[in-house]
């Protein structure tokens, strides 16, 4: 009796040294490559899911010596939003979703990515005094090329100016 059970060790841990040693790495290998394979596809999946009506309008950029008027800059960008978003031409991403962009370093790629989009618009805001500029960049977030840019007067100018940019056909 003593003899069989030492003969099912003997067996138990031969299948398990093997199995440890030869069997288990070629299924990791067979799982990290089916996992791969599936963070690929769906990587490739979100990429193409960018909607090319889509854009961003990114928190402008307060250039003045006032800290009064981060104030002013955060109001047109949320401004610019709602106008965008009104005309339903475009799929505009929330303000609270931009906004976690302000004062960022990253790319306007990495930034169209992220927030799955197709165009972003950027700007400043700079007073001083009784004199207001403000400026504003439309962008092609697949490639970071400028569409257009211009030094502005009203809000309402680049809310047409970007319906008219980015209308399907453009890209």
């Amino acid at each position: 009796m003593g003899w069989r059970i030492s003969a099912v060790l003997l067996l138990a841990v031969t299948y398990f040294g093997f199995d440890g040693l030869a069997l288990a790495p070629r299924r990791d290998a067979a799982l990290v490559a089916q996992t791969t394979e599936q963070v690929t596809a769906v990587a490739s999946a979100q990429k193409s899911k960018v909607d090319p009506r889509s854009i961003a309008v990114l928190p402008f950029v307060n250039m003045s010596t006032d800290a009064e008027n981060e104030f002013f800059a955060d109001g047109l960008t949320e401004e610019l939003s709602t106008d965008l978003a009104r005309g339903r031409a475009l799929r505009v991403i929330s303000r609270t979703s931009s906004m976690q962009f302000k004062g960022t370093t990253k790319g306007i790629r990495t930034i169209g990515r992220e927030l799955g989009v197709r165009y972003v618009l950027e700007g400043s805001v700079r007073r001083a005094g009784n004199s207001l500029r403000i400026t504003a960049q439309l962008i092609d977030a697949a490639n970071d090329a400028p569409l257009w840019g211009d030094p502005l007067r009203t809000h309402w100018y680049v809310a047409r100016m970007t319906a008219r940019t980015s209308k399907p056909g453009l890209s």
